[in-house]
């Protein structure tokens, strides 16, 4: 029903219920931050209405909502939460052990045989 109002916390369940298949740590991690108020949740006068993630280097990601209670805030919540997972995640991965994409493969072993760094 998409008329139904979900409180805040309401719409962090259903995300989180959403998300458990990636697993616990993805589910805590969404716990972290909303325990530690990385997400700015609800209007206010002066605030911008745009909902965005911004990965900042050396702290957690910051969330900036406009939730007014709808389903659409609901997955807007999910949808920049997401961004802030993968920045956060990113950050805190090792790239080396990343796998390369099969796209960037060409340029790397064009870098390699012209010695480009």
């Amino acid at each position: 029903d998409y008329n139904k109002k979900f409180k805040y916390e309401e719409g962090v369940g259903i995300v989180k219920q959403a998300v458990a298949p990636l697993g616990q740590d993805y589910v805590d991690l969404i716990d972290r931050a909303v325990l530690e108020r990385w997400l700015d949740v609800y209007p206010n006068k002066n605030k911008d209405s745009r909902c965005y993630s911004c990965g900042l280097y050396g702290v957690h990601p910051y969330v900036l909502l406009h939730d007014t209670g709808d389903m659409e805030s609901v997955f807007t919540l999910a949808h920049e939460l997401g961004h802030a997972m993968h920045s956060y995640l990113l950050r805190h991965c090792h790239f080396c052990q990343a796998r390369i994409s099969p796209v960037y493969e060409p340029t790397q072993q064009y870098h390699r045989r012209y010695n480009i760094a």
